[in-house]
């Protein structure tokens, strides 16, 4: 989990973490994931964390992205290939 979270913050991103269970909170603090990941990157429930994470992403890679990994994401761009095959 820590070598990820470096590996997005040296592209310029970073890792976020939802972590609900108070055990498993101590865990990751028993093996510094705070302290590395960033205290502001883990938070208790996902409705915490999606506004920050949204705030932090580049609107451009959103405009064309196909993909929605959150309900909350905003809805996917409209393609249409048969549109295009039919032209």
């Amino acid at each position: 989990m820590i070598e990820e979270s470096k590996r997005w913050q040296a592209r310029g991103g970073g890792l976020y973490l939802a972590v609900r269970y108070p055990p498993i909170r101590r865990q990751l603090a028993q093996f510094h994931v705070p302290r590395e990941v960033g205290r502001d990157h883990i938070f208790r429930r996902k409705m915490e964390m999606l506004p920050k994470l949204v705030a932090n992403l580049d609107p451009d890679i959103c405009a064309t992205c196909t993909t929605r990994i959150f309900r909350e994401c905003p809805k996917a761009p409209v393609i249409n290939d048969e549109a295009e095959d039919k032209a």
